[in-house]
């Protein structure tokens, strides 16, 4: 028998949950579960997630039209109630999202936690797994476009405890159609790789970094440089990842030639504009501009 608790754990590291850089809102009518008072809440969860293997409940969140009362009538304060009931606030066919944890043993680590995103279904009762990873890192929110809605992005890694890590990028939203939280770049069609532990062993060297340009558009991108062998020439990815306009489709670009190159020059001078989620400026294809096949030292990586 699985035990299963229903309070935050230690496992996750909470960034604040603020603008990213100062450039967006949270989203309207956002908010996380109190789930120290709100039991109600978090009984209805708990009972979605009766199928699922989990440890312990990290968070939920949720969007309501008033996810907080108003604080004044007539022109006087009011005092301060409890926190706001989340089940009672939402529609019947709403959609929440919960974040669990799985520990392997019960004397595990909590770097050997899996944790996984689900997307929670209060009409049907049933729930759906946006990802699984592990060391899940909320970065902030973003505007991708101006005429989008902030989304939560986060970094999460796709192997708990010892193995050889990579970390990827995402975003989790509320899609506009179907009410359902969901998140992009999911690892089971390509996913927005950011860095690989042991590359740099083989020479190899990883930039990437989150930007936002003058029109409000926010791209992430990315560059592996792998050094040739004897006579083979040294080879380079470079990918640009952002959302259609108006559609707010996730798109993962690669990119060749001119554009390729702007790329890198504009991700090795990222220091200056990146939102939070940057590395590997500091590596030695950066350090000598965007030139190829420049000798690998250790790319930095935050």
């Amino acid at each position: 028998m699985v035990l299963k608790t229903l309070f935050p754990a230690v496992l996750l590291v909470w960034a604040a949950f603020g603008a990213v850089r100062g450039r967006a809102q949270v989203l309207d009518g956002f908010a996380w579960v109190d789930q120290k008072t709100d039991t109600a809440t978090m009984a209805s969860v708990a009972h979605i997630l009766r199928d699922v293997d989990y440890t312990s409940i990290l968070q939920v969140g949720y969007l309501a039209p008033s996810a907080v009362p108003d604080s004044t009538d007539g022109g006087e304060t009011r005092e301060a109630g409890p926190p706001p009931v989340a089940s009672a606030l939402l529609p019947h066919d709403s959609h929440i999202f919960a974040v669990v944890a799985k520990l392997p043993t019960p004397t595990a680590l909590p770097s050997e936690a899996v944790v996984s995103v689900y997307d929670l279904s209060l009409k049907y009762e049933t729930s759906r797994l946006l990802l699984t990873g592990a060391n899940l890192h909320f970065s902030g929110w973003l505007r991708f476009t101006r005429e989008d809605q902030p989304e939560l992005v986060a970094t999460y890694q796709d192997c708990a405890g010892p193995c050889q890590k990579t970390t990827f990028f995402t975003a989790i939203h509320l899609d506009r159609k179907t009410g359902e939280w969901q998140a992009r770049w999911p690892r089971s069609i390509s996913g927005a790789p950011l860095f690989s532990e042991g590359q740099e062993a083989n020479g190899s060297q990883q930039v990437y970094a989150l930007l936002v340009d003058d029109t409000g558009k926010a791209v992430l991108g990315t560059w592996q440089h792998y050094p040739g062998k004897s006579s083979d020439r040294a080879s380079d990815y470079v990918f640009s990842y952002h959302l259609t306009q108006w559609t707010f489709e996730d798109v993962t670009e690669p990119l060749e030639g001119a554009a390729a190159r702007a790329m890198e020059a504009r991700l090795c001078r990222a220091a200056d504009e990146a939102l939070g989620i940057a590395g590997g400026q500091s590596s030695s294809i950066c350090k000598g501009g965007t030139q190829r096949g420049k000798a690998a030292n250790p790319a930095g990586h935050r």
